[in-house]
């Protein structure tokens, strides 16, 4: 199964190496951190299976764990389970990039967290 940002609903920037989602209708807002927010990048130029992924991640990193798929596989659902990420049959026409060159930080387990409502925080007056 493929997988590909949902670009309609989600809109995100990169700040210090961790991304911000925003999703549009729910107005929830998300932090990842940085070896999430690389494979967020990844699916966000192309449709990727969870074994591109760890293909990708076991390129990238030099000190991944034996356990990477299924803590590929758990991140991939989070993002899936909070409609960022939607499953497609559309197979990418590139193989995801290596981007040689780049300093590669150590390996974490890619998280995904959930920081609220936007449309809240700004009502707060936080």
């Amino acid at each position: 199964m493929h997988y590909r940002v949902v670009d309609e609903n989600v809109a995100w920037r990169v700040a210090d190496q961790e991304a911000v989602l925003l999703h549009a209708d729910s107005s929830a807002y998300f932090g990842l951190n940085q070896t999430g927010t690389l494979l967020w990048a990844q699916l966000a130029e192309r449709p990727l299976t969870v074994d591109q992924l760890t293909g990708w991640a076991r390129s990238r990193f030099p000190d991944v764990p034996a356990g990477v798929r299924d803590e590929i596989s758990a991140f991939v659902d989070s993002l899936a389970e909070h409609d960022l990420l939607e499953s497609t049959d559309i197979e990418a026409a590139t193989a995801p990039s290596t981007a040689a060159g780049e300093e590669t930080p150590p390996w974490e387990s890619p998280t995904l967290e959930r920081f609220g409502e936007l449309e809240k925080l700004i009502l707060s007056g936080e």
